[in-house]
């Protein structure tokens, strides 16, 4: 995300803030997650993030006084300097990332995708004792639904939630059900805002912001009109303010007409807004950000070594190795790649 900082928010050393607050000051952003704080406090010792006099993000091995322009934080990395990249990091599709979904669906042969059966549990259809060459040549899983007839598999991957995940495994294996059960979640919404462009003084420069607990109710807000081509008319903006998440777990029991007036009573003297929104929409995610928390990555060795037990049963999603979407293809092809291999017999 690129970063500008609004008038009237104080600026922060990230590395400071982070060891100050441990948790929940941390700056949330979209996915409001805490942070990983075993993992990143350690590569903050090489790294420093912080909000020069400019009110610009800056982050390289040294502080940088005086930079010109935002750049993006994913490019920051240890011991090298800034090198901008004017295409940016932010990727989507026309009609949003859904679009790749139904291409996807349209793409495969039909009844390859299933869409609308509930899986209500995972089971094994072979005993414990039968012979190898049996265990490898036959469909070892059955995938058990709520309407229609089970499916039988040679290899599952389970790409739900933890907690869903828990839930279809509790009666296969207990000890990798209540593992994975054990990742907690948080709720967030997303406000829409749409207003005429000359309504908000803001330049809107970058992407968005991030704010700490210090600072507000909000956890992020982002320009979806600046970030990507095609979301607005030129003559109007468009923004996404977020809420909720692991610091205000009790977001999601307000309101629609609530939710809008926070957002917009929080924006307004940050942006400089002179008129009411011309729309306005909220998107409820419940349960939708998975919370990596102190001792996740122990957790997810344990999850893994349960696993081993179960040749031929994967999992993979945001509650396991990574909350980001680029994390999550990375695993997924991951994964895929070790079921595709068990198919072959080479797993």
């Amino acid at each position: 995300m690129r970063f500008e900082k609004p008038a009237g928010m104080r600026g922060f050393t990230l590395r400071d803030r982070l060891r100050r607050s441990r948790r929940d000051d941390f700056p949330a952003g979209v996915a409001a997650f805490r942070p990983k704080i075993d993992d990143v406090v350690g590569c903050l010792d090489h790294i420093q993030v912080m909000l020069n006099q400019e009110h610009r993000v800056s982050g390289v091995d040294e502080p940088v006084q005086g930079l010109e322009q935002p750049f993006h934080v994913g490019q920051v990395q240890a011991g090298r300097r800034l090198v901008e990249n004017i295409n940016g990091v932010f990727r989507s599709l026309p009609g949003g990332l859904s679009e790749l979904v139904r291409t996807l669906v349209q793409a495969l042969p039909p009844g390859t995708v299933q869409t609308g059966a509930a899986v209500t549990r995972i089971s094994d259809r072979l005993s414990t004792e039968s012979p190898p060459d049996i265990v490898e040549a036959s469909p070892r899983f059955r995938v058990e639904r709520a309407s229609g007839a089970p499916i039988e598999a040679r290899a599952v991957i389970l790409a739900t939630p933890a907690f869903v995940t828990s839930t279809l495994t509790r009666d296969y294996d207990a000890d990798l059900s209540r593992l994975c059960g054990e990742i907690p979640y948080a709720s967030s919404a997303a406000i829409v805002l749409a207003f005429d462009r000359q309504a908000v003084r803001h330049p809107l420069n970058g992407s968005g912001f991030v704010v700490p607990r210090v600072e507000g109710t909000l956890l992020a807000v982002s320009w979806l009109s600046s970030k990507w081509p095609g979301r607005a008319p030129d003559d109007r903006v468009l923004l996404r303010a977020f809420v909720g998440g692991a610091r205000d777990p009790r977001a999601l029991e307000r309101s629609d007409e609530e939710l809008v007036r926070q957002a917009q009573t929080a924006l307004t003297p940050l942006l400089g807004m002179t008129a009411p929104p011309l729309l306005s929409r909220v998107y409820r995610w419940e349960r939708a950000n998975a919370q990596h928390e102190v001792g996740h990555q122990a957790r997810i060795a344990a999850i893994e070594h349960a696993l081993t037990r179960h040749a031929g049963l994967y999992v993979t999603g945001s509650g396991f190795r990574g909350t980001g979407i680029p994390d999550c293809i990375a695993d997924g092809r991951s994964t895929a790649r070790a079921a595709f291999g068990k198919l072959k017999g080479k797993g």
